[in-house]
């Protein structure tokens, strides 16, 4: 028997940012941080997988809804700010 591995959407601001067919069972848990494809760094605010058949939601995936880092929670601009253009005191180190 195949185990049943459900898709992925993201959203920040209530839109649909992407997602992920076969996310290999790495699911996102709230306050996990995400570095998206464009260096752009999130926090997960809240999850939600969803049952419903007719819903305004796709049935059968987790919902993932994002919050853009600020600077303060930004671990990976701090590590490496040439590469992620890390803002700190007004300026791009």
């Amino acid at each position: 028997m195949t185990e049943f591995k459900p898709g992925i959407i993201y959203y920040v601001n209530g839109e649909q940012v992407g997602g992920d067919e076969f996310p290999g069972g790495l699911y996102p848990q709230i306050g996990a941080g995400i570095v998206w494809d464009d260096g752009k760094r999130y926090r997960v605010e809240d999850t939600w997988f969803v049952h419903e058949k007719h819903g305004a939601m796709a049935r059968g995936a987790l919902h993932v809804f994002l919050l853009p880092v600020n600077n303060s929670d930004d671990r990976p601009g701090k590590m490496h700010p040439r590469y992620f253009g890390y803002k700190s005191a007004g300026r791009v180190w």
